[in-house]
């Protein structure tokens, strides 16, 4: 397997992909940027996938943004398939892009969040959601990025106009959330790689602007987490199934809850308030998938020791090993298991 990475470039977010190359050449690693947007995949007996500049070879690929760029999805599938190591696989990755897909997956993994109802595109039925909760409310679209399709609607008339906005783009659900105005405005953003929360800052609009998205000029600080919180962060990113995340909450005097779970989150903007290079981290956390060597088990089998644990088929590095996590370990029953410096250690059986 090429040791090269893979640096996944959508048009829509640029920021991510040239802080991940601008890592890759401080930390001497061999890098190619793959074009989402000329992605093609030939499905035929002998796969291969190419793009712009010629068939795609490499050994490791980097968190993906797959808004509007449907064929990556099978391409980094078919990558995968020959043996490209990723934190986010493109379903976990998917899940978290379509906020109804994530708040179901939190759901069945028992983590707080914002209460959602999803309903089809029309006016009647998003009114009726929004009156079962109370107004303000807000409507948005289940996939989308930097608050592009989020509205907010304190009656029924910004709501009746808000439902006409989203339905512009089409077909398709709206979901219906309601709204705590206690820290309206306010938001914490979380940033989890390899099960380990790497940073965090709190994010508050600006003007008459009440969304807390940076490219909307919201301004952010250095947060201070409580336990809870980065419990509630890792679960979220757990519950999704991704390696590297950034999990949006949203605090109240009952609590933090879950707003949004990120696969490719921009943490650029972070970059003056954390002390650690997270680009760095998500370049080094993705080469330490192939960092695994083989050692003989107690019965002289040999054994494989990884720095992963799988759930899903998806890469989550954890920091601390649960039981619940082993009964999906798909390479037979873990020996030997170490817990220290952040990772959980498994080895297990090879043949």
């Amino acid at each position: 397997m090429t040791t090269c990475f893979g640096v996944t470039w959508n048009p829509l977010a640029p920021n991510v992909p040239n802080a991940l190359t601008a890592a890759c050449r401080q930390l001497g690693v061999p890098f190619r940027i793959i074009d989402l947007t000329s992605l093609a995949t030939d499905l035929h007996a002998e796969l291969a996938v190419y793009d712009k500049d010629g068939p795609v070879s490499v050994g490791y690929i980097s968190p993906t943004l797959f808004y509007w760029q449907e064929q990556a999805t099978v391409a980094l599938d078919v990558l995968m398939m020959q043996g490209c190591r990723m934190l986010n696989s493109v379903a976990a990755s998917l899940t978290a892009d379509d906020k109804a897909a994530t708040a179901l997956a939190l759901t069945r993994a028992g983590v707080a969040q914002v209460a959602t109802t999803a309903v089809a595109a029309d006016f009647g039925h998003v009114q009726a959601a929004a009156e079962s909760y109370g107004y303000p409310v807000v409507i948005k679209r289940t996939h989308g990025g930097q608050g592009r399709w989020v509205r907010l609607a304190h009656d029924s008339q910004e709501l009746e106009r808000a439902t006409a906005e989203l339905q512009e783009e089409g077909p398709g659900m709206i979901l219906v959330q309601p709204v705590g105005a206690e820290r309206l405005g306010e938001s914490v953003r979380v940033i989890v790689t390899a099960g380990v929360v790497r940073a965090a800052t709190v994010r508050h609009s600006a003007g008459p602007e009440w969304r807390s998205n940076i490219s909307a000029g919201g301004t952010q600080a250095p947060a201070k987490l409580s336990t809870a919180e980065c419990d509630l962060a890792l679960a979220a990113t757990h519950a999704v199934g991704l390696g590297h995340a950034g999990v949006d909450l949203l605090r109240s005097s009952a609590g933090a809850v879950v707003l949004e779970v990120n696969s490719c989150p921009d943490f650029t903007s972070m970059t003056p308030y954390v002390e650690d290079d997270l680009a760095a981290i998500v370049v080094e956390q993705t080469l330490e998938l192939g960092d695994t060597a083989l050692s003989l088990g107690s019965d002289g089998r040999r054994m494989r020791a990884g720095h992963l644990l799988l759930r899903d088929q998806a890469p989550c590095g954890i920091v601390r090993a649960e039981l619940w996590m082993l009964s999906s370990w798909p390479h037979g029953k873990p020996e030997g298991l170490l817990v220290g410096h952040g990772r959980v250690q498994v080895r297990y059986p090879v043949d």
